[in-house]
């Protein structure tokens, strides 16, 4: 059954976003692609639209004037989409075959499932990306340590590297927050489907390739986004004074990244 929309952003990576299109364009249960240009001013738009064209199923290339964020991106895409399963897909990423109807034959046999993801191994297919884990709390950011239990198929967080849910699902939280420009938008998105009754899931019999880090901007730029949806984080899940105080004045970096796997 074709019910799955697939949703890429792409900022910059036009040639990796053309090669996420056509990983997931043969399996039997895409309906659709849709590609959101983040403001890339480089071309990207024009490429992935010639690039694309003629496809089955169809692909659509939209083109943001501004960089609006990945979460926000995501939402442009899904707004632009009809079926009703949704497929986050990084631009610097590629499904492995079966990976596609795996995560849609797990949604459709467990509906106390909200949201699945599959495994991330790096471009050579070998190296395991930790791409899950424990929601942060002050403990986790003071240790420097993100607890992620190797043997859980049902953590609090899965990264938006691949994750796929039901449309229904997604529009019942609110999709992704605009308040989150970039860096753990997935992880609120996960603890609002959880707050909402909903099992986060880890399939392992599915699989992606991520690059990463492929659309980053300048380490200043990184460092300071970081830091903000850090803040932003604890402060839409009710962090207490304590903790919001801690978070404001001693966060850098290496902290958040000790925490947050890329």
């Amino acid at each position: 059954m074709q019910d799955v929309a697939v949703v890429i952003v792409n900022y910059r990576t036009k040639e990796l976003s053309a090669a996420a299109v056509r990983s997931v364009l043969p399996c039997a249960e895409v309906a659709e692609v849709v590609v959101v240009d983040n403001g890339s001013s480089d071309g990207s738009a024009e490429y992935l639209a010639l690039q694309l064209s003629g496809c089955s199923p169809p692909v659509t290339v939209l083109l943001s004037e501004q960089n609006l964020g990945f979460g926000r991106g995501c939402d442009l895409g899904v707004n632009n989409s009809s079926a009703p399963v949704l497929f986050f897909l990084n631009s610097d990423a590629t499904a492995m075959p079966g990976t596609v109807g795996s995560l849609r034959q797990a949604l459709r046999d467990r509906p106390e499932v909200g949201l699945v993801a599959p495994e991330v191994y790096g471009p050579d297919g070998r190296d395991l990306q930790v791409n899950y884990g424990a929601f942060p709390s002050l403990r986790s950011i003071v240790a420097r340590t993100n607890v992620r239990p190797p043997a859980s198929l049902d953590p609090d967080w899965v990264s938006g590297v691949a994750m796929m849910l039901r449309r229904t699902d997604y529009k019942t939280v609110g999709g992704f927050d605009p308040d989150f420009l970039m860096y753990l938008e997935d992880v609120d998105l996960c603890r609002r489907l959880r707050l909402a009754g909903k099992k986060i899931e880890l399939l392992r019999t599915a699989s992606i390739r991520h690059v990463g880090g492929a659309s980053r901007r300048s380490s200043v730029e990184q460092r300071r986004q970081y830091h903000r949806s850090q803040r932003l984080y604890f402060e839409k899940a009710g962090a207490g004074f304590l903790t919001m105080a801690i978070i404001r004045t001693a966060g850098s970096l290496r902290i958040l990244q000790a925490w947050r796997p890329s």
